[in-house]
């Protein structure tokens, strides 16, 4: 591990959460398995930061005969969780059917953008299909087709921290902000500011990732505005609260300002990584460097 006390915070903090320590990896790992399991029982969607979890605990241990007992113990023990929560209220699979009901669920985003309906008479006019997805594919597929391309975008996000969390189990928690926030950004059909709450007590745990910080600080004050916007604004301009537009528009509000902010946070850091980047040592006897030499 890295000397840098951020680096430090990162592995104590990681160690808590899906990082074991070597001295009793499988068991700490059990534990954050099964705490994760419980927030899936509360929120369903706490359940995509698993695989990136699994993942990192895999790679924390040392050969493959220990990952295989932690599959196999944290399999039946999540699961027994799962049967024993569902046990008093199970009523067959539509037990489960809150998580297909969802995909009716539109607000305040770009995918509720694409397949709501135009209420403007101008747009209306100009444009020859009820929604945006209903230009290219048919009406009665935009909210299925919304929904699949949130979940097309879920999926690479899972993977891409999954991938990061192999090759740096110590940085669990970056990983797991990471995914949130590509969730948040683009994945999300129904948004609500609560949803930064996550976002929040994964930044508490790394405070010193700051230009992370900026972005998750923008993101809580623009997300009230679904709030806000709706009881000033919306009366104001007079549009309708399902349309396409008064999404949009609500959309750039609370989205734009954030993104705006991880950009500019972006293009400060490459200044700075390359002021840090290594230098051709200096030219020793005879005014040639070691670099030149090779």
């Amino acid at each position: 591990m890295s000397g840098r006390p951020g680096d430090r915070a990162t592995g104590r903090w990681d160690d808590a959460i899906g990082a074991p320590s070597p001295r009793r990896p499988v068991a700490l790992s059990l534990l954050a398995f099964l705490a994760l399991t419980l927030g899936g029982l509360i929120k369903f969607l706490a359940l995509m930061f698993g695989p990136l979890l699994f993942s990192a605990a895999l790679r924390r241990l040392p050969t493959w005969r220990a990952r295989l007992r932690l599959v196999v113990l944290g399999g039946l023990a999540c699961a027994a969780v799962v049967a024993l929560a569902y046990a008093p209220f199970w009523d067959g699979w539509r037990t489960l059917r809150n998580f297909g009901d969802r995909g009716t669920l539109f607000t305040s985003s770009w995918l509720a953008v694409l397949q709501a309906p135009f209420s403007l008479p101008a747009v209306k006019a100009a444009l020859p299909a009820r929604s945006l997805l209903a230009l290219i594919f048919p009406d009665d597929l935009s909210q299925k087709i919304a929904v699949g391309v949130g979940l097309g975008l879920l999926a690479l996000g899972v993977l891409w921290a999954t991938w990061r969390a192999w090759h740096a189990p110590d940085r669990v928690a970056a990983h797991a902000l990471g995914l949130l926030l590509w969730f948040l950004f683009l994945c999300t059909p129904w948004f609500q500011p609560w949803y930064l709450l996550w976002a929040l007590a994964l930044l508490a745990i790394q405070p010193w990732r700051l230009a992370t910080a900026r972005v998750v600080v923008v993101f809580c004050c623009t997300a009230m505005l679904s709030y806000l916007a709706g009881v000033f604004l919306l009366p104001l301009v007079g549009w309708s609260g399902e349309g396409a537009e008064w999404n949009a528009l609500a959309s750039a509000l609370i989205y734009a300002p954030p993104l705006l902010t991880l950009l500019w946070g972006r293009r400060r850091a490459r200044p700075a990584l390359r002021r840090r980047a290594p230098r051709p040592a200096l030219r020793e006897e005879g005014g040639v460097s070691p670099i030149e030499r090779v």
